[in-house]
């Protein structure tokens, strides 16, 4: 049989401080990732309010009879609707301020690149459930992404009510 060694107080000490530290550091970490993970959650349900607040507020601003009598061949009206958009969009620092129907037919935009009146504005299809939601009456934002450019982006929709019916 062989002689109990005893460590020596120095590799004790060494034990005992990797004993204690590595799970002390990897709480720590794990903690901090929470945190960082439930942050950015409340950020981004901050950011998506003050969008559909900021939204409901333009769709508020809008006349609602002239965007329920629109028609896609109406040139006037189009570009009075396009105008109060870029005055709104101008006005709340966004980068796009648009108008669609509930099954997402473009009707006015303040962008450059938008499709035409009466044509589905395909860069809100992954925005279905959002649309969804505002064809129902109520406000929706969509989830944070990342735009063509680097930069993150998300959409806050609201309705616009006329006569009591979304339009």
């Amino acid at each position: 049989m062989r002689p109990v060694r005893w460590p020596t107080p120095r590799a004790l000490r060494a034990q005992l401080a990797v004993g204690f530290l590595v799970p002390a550091v990897l709480a720590l970490g794990a903690l901090a990732a929470l945190g960082f993970f439930a942050a950015r959650g409340l950020v981004e349900d901050e950011v998506g309010h003050r969008l559909t607040g900021a939204a409901a507020a333009m769709a508020a601003g809008l006349n609602s009879g002239l965007v329920a009598r629109f028609r896609p061949d109406s040139q006037r009206t189009h570009e009075n609707l396009v105008r109060r958009l870029r005055r709104a969009a101008e006005a709340s620092d966004a980068r796009r301020v648009f108008l669609v129907r509930p099954d997402g037919q473009a009707i006015a935009d303040s962008s450059a690149e938008a499709p035409p009146p009466g044509q589905p504005d395909r860069s809100l299809a992954e925005d279905r459930f959002e649309l969804e939601r505002v064809a129902a009456g109520e406000r929706a934002a969509s989830v944070l992404y990342r735009g063509t450019d680097g930069a993150r982006y998300m959409r806050g929709f609201a309705p616009v009510i006329h006569a009591g019916e979304v339009v």
